[in-house]
């Protein structure tokens, strides 16, 4: 039997103050967008009382979409989550390939299920980031057209998920979009 995995929901009651939870764990600045992360314990989100202090102020959205768009953010950093508990149990230090581990959470979190994808960035582009729906869609592509092992062999060697990207999958992946 697996031994029971414990984490924590943690929302912090002002953008601000995840910035600033933000920086302790990451050494880095956040992004002005970036309104949850995950950690090897804990799962950290802004919460939807300052909402408005974010890049996804709800006044873009009507409230049942924004709401919606909030609870699939959250599925999103669980996935996060889920990714970290995977490397840490295969010793696999960090997976430097975002179409698999942004891509993943954002296929996974259906966020962008129903938006016509567009690839309207080169491989480079995509490659520097962030390019979110296009990882999604190269992800989705992956899940749709090749085997899970074959998919979660891909995290296990950054080089080759890399190569794989740039001589295979994402021409496949636009021309099977651009083709719909």
């Amino acid at each position: 039997m697996s031994p029971l995995i414990k984490f924590q929901l943690l929302f912090s009651q002002q953008k601000k103050e995840f910035d600033d939870e933000y920086k302790k764990i990451f050494k880095n600045e956040p992004k002005n967008w970036c309104i949850g992360c995950a950690d090897r314990n804990n799962i950290r989100y802004v919460s939807l009382n300052d909402f408005e202090n974010t890049s996804h102020k709800f006044s873009d959205y009507k409230s049942k979409e924004a709401l919606n768009y909030y609870k699939k953010t959250l599925v999103h950093e669980y996935v996060h989550f889920v990714q970290k508990m995977f490397l840490d149990k295969n010793n696999i230090n960090h997976c430097n390939a975002k179409y698999l581990t942004e891509g993943s959470a954002v296929y996974l979190s259906k966020q962008r299920e129903g938006i016509r994808i567009v690839f309207d960035k080169t491989l480079e582009e995509t490659l520097k980031g962030p390019s979110y729906d296009i990882w999604g869609a190269l992800f989705k592509y992956l899940d749709n057209n090749y085997d899970k092992n074959f998919v979660l062999n891909l995290f296990f060697n950054d080089n080759y998920a890399i190569s794989f990207l740039k001589n295979e999958l994402f021409e496949k992946a636009k021309n099977n979009y651009l083709n719909k």
